[in-house]
């Protein structure tokens, strides 16, 4: 996910970032034509008049709205854990927490990447990342408290887990993702949304952020000693994860948590 496209939330603010990615130029690829959104195959499925258009609008909206929920309901959930913690007295996880909707090229590019035509059902199967939540963590135990809470809310239904913390990717990222579908209550009824959660310490997300502000600079191209010092930037801050972790320890942080079966122990 694109750090850009987070919207950082206090504890009170829960209103995820909207859809509009207001006053944007289309790239080259997507002005070609009225219907080169869609995507060459999907070109008989264009709508044929105004009406139809306004029904597709509107069956888009109305998916747009069950995501933006989606997102909602993660975050309040996550508030619920963070009030629960303080008001107990005990180390509280979850520093902050951010979120973004996928931007409507961005849906695009991706099903067109995929190879997947263009339709309101494809975006719904087809992609796991339209709603997306960021969870900032104080320490390495804690990464693994929250996807444990999460876990254990009734509302979340784990699809997907990819250990990145354990297993860094060659560029050096770390993070913890979970891809879950989660439980919505409308006024239609109870519905289920995909939505992608990314656990961070403190650390990694500023490496991340600062590696993606590198690569965005040098339009993705990096040299391989630029991208060596990368990862070795990302081993000293991970280095300095855990030398905190064992402070965080010895002066009794989590004595007040409960360590699940996933607890970073497996670092020792």
């Amino acid at each position: 996910m694109d750090p850009r496209n987070f919207k950082l939330h206090s504890a009170k603010e829960l209103t995820p970032r909207g859809l509009c990615p207001g006053k944007r130029k289309l790239a080259p690829q997507d002005a070609q034509a009225p219907g080169a959104l869609w995507g060459a195959q999907a070109e008989g499925n264009l709508p044929a008049g105004p009406a139809d258009f306004l029904t597709l609008a509107l069956r888009f909206q109305q998916l747009i709205v069950l995501y933006e929920s989606t997102v909602k309901s993660v975050l309040t959930q996550l508030e619920i854990f963070q009030e629960d913690f303080r008001v107990k007295g005990a180390h509280v996880p979850i520093q902050s927490c951010s979120s973004r909707i996928k931007e409507p090229l961005s849906i695009v590019r991706k099903l067109r990447k995929q190879g997947v035509e263009l339709s309101l059902e494809n975006i719904q199967n087809s992609l796991n990342d339209i709603a997306g939540v960021r969870v900032i963590c104080p320490y390495l135990e804690d990464l693994y408290a929250v996807r444990d809470l999460l876990v254990s809310w009734r509302d979340f239904t784990l699809v997907e887990e990819k250990d990145y913390v354990r297993s860094p990717k060659p560029s050096g990222y770390r993070s913890l993702h979970l891809i879950a579908d989660v439980t919505v209550h409308l006024s239609s009824g109870v519905q289920k949304a995909r939505c992608e959660i990314q656990l961070r310490t403190i650390a990694m997300d500023s490496w991340a952020t600062l590696e993606h502000q590198l690569r965005y600079k040098s339009k993705g191209t990096v040299s391989a000693e630029v991208a060596n010092d990368l990862v070795k930037c990302s081993e000293m801050l991970f280095a300095s994860d855990l030398k905190m972790q064992q402070i965080a320890e010895t002066l009794g942080v989590f004595e007040q948590i409960n360590r699940g079966p996933e607890s970073i122990k497996f670092f020792r």
